[in-house]
């Protein structure tokens, strides 16, 4: 088997420092290049109003009750006829 070396480490400790420093450069840039990406981005979003984020939140809030009444229902009427099955 033996030992692999990353070419990476080869050389003298100078020249380690270097490339070590080199390649934390590069990932800061690109760091700093996909954070400069997604300010452009957010620029370009169709944010919604005051009032549209109100009125969709109302709506949210109102489907998640009738849905939760709904299903809360339903479990109510299938617990009672497994109950007069079981009972039975």
């Amino acid at each position: 088997m033996g030992l692999k070396i990353d070419p990476f480490f080869v050389g003298n400790g100078l020249e380690q420092v270097k490339r070590f420093f080199a390649s934390l450069r590069m990932t800061i840039m690109n760091i700093f290049g996909f954070l400069k990406e997604v300010k452009g981005e957010l620029v370009k979003v169709a944010w919604p109003s005051r009032e549209q984020t109100i009125r969709y939140t109302i709506l949210v809030i109102i489907v998640a009750a009738t849905v939760g009444l709904f299903l809360g229902g339903l479990d109510y009427i299938l617990t009672a006829i497994t109950a007069f099955f079981l009972n039975k």
